[in-house]
């Protein structure tokens, strides 16, 4: 029996196992079992590829037959000579060297991508914090007063005009957003007025000396205090038709005598207070819930 102890660290192999057998012949020089060699591709260095050139250039000179041979004693086929050639032709001697087949590995600096990375985020916040700031100002310029909308100014208003100085700046989203102006309202205070067109008077419509004659006797004593549903009403037991109710509405307003008569109290629109703070400890105020 072999003592294995060396080899196994101090541990004994058992007795006619496959690890004691194989020990005990390589201990006595016997030769083990030949193992299959993995397979390799063939590969042509560039002077052989020069030297097989030659040596066919050669053999096509001498006669036919002569290449086959070459071929068939290098163990190569005639598609090997014609590439070669090829790239011979073209001077591309740097492509006869055998090239490594699969992906090649593409060597990454991580590194150098992170601080790329950081480079980038770093300019975008850096933009973003001046548009931030560019708001700020504009916003700082605007009274909560003069955030409104005035129809009768040509260019709507001062929001409009802060919008149009910062949108080249921020861009419209943004601009619109910062100074709480719908978008919508923005492009409808762009596009230009359009003259109404005067409406068209309808075929059955009363000529002037009708709408005179109704007039004259919606203002005459008898009918003076009445509404237009009662003097028609009344023209009517008397088998008298002017117009309607609705018409004669209309030749009053056109008129200008459309007014509330009742006596009832109007209660006025009242402004509503509002303070304006530009400094720290100017206004004060409380909730009571």
């Amino acid at each position: 029996m072999l003592d294995m102890s060396k080899r196994n660290g101090g541990a004994s192999l058992r007795e006619g196992t496959a690890g004691a057998l194989r020990a005990a012949a390589e201990s006595e020089g016997i030769p083990g079992p030949a193992t299959a060699e993995r397979p390799a591709r063939r590969t042509f260095t560039a002077e052989y590829k020069q030297s097989i050139l030659r040596e066919a250039d050669v053999a096509a000179a001498s006669g036919e037959g002569a290449v086959g041979g070459l071929l068939r004693r290098e163990g190569l086929w005639s598609s090997h000579l014609a590439s070669w050639r090829r790239l011979r032709a073209r001077g591309e001697l740097a492509g006869l060297k055998p090239k490594r087949r699969g992906p090649k590995p593409a060597r990454k600096n991580l590194l150098a991508d992170e601080n790329e990375k950081l480079r980038r985020q770093i300019a975008r916040l850096q933009a973003e914090l001046d548009k931030a700031k560019v708001i700020i100002d504009v916003q700082k310029k605007l009274s909560p007063a003069s955030r409104h909308l005035d129809a009768g100014e040509p260019d709507g208003g001062v929001v409009m005009a802060a919008v149009l100085s910062l949108a080249p700046l921020v861009g419209m989203v943004a601009a619109c957003a910062a100074l709480m102006l719908p978008r919508a309202t923005f492009y409808r205070r762009q596009r230009p007025a359009v003259a109404k067109v005067p409406r068209p008077t309808p075929p059955r419509a009363l000529p002037p000396a009708a709408r005179a004659e109704v007039l004259s006797t919606l203002n005459s004593d008898r009918f003076v205090d009445k509404a237009p549903r009662q003097v028609v009403a009344e023209l009517l037991d008397e088998a008298r038709y002017l117009c309607s109710a609705r018409t004669m509405y209309r030749v009053l307003e056109a008129a200008g005598e459309i007014r509330e008569r009742r006596d009832q109290l109007r209660h006025p629109t009242y402004v509503k207070p509002e303070l304006l703070a530009t400094a720290p400890n100017q206004v004060w105020s409380w909730d009571i819930t």
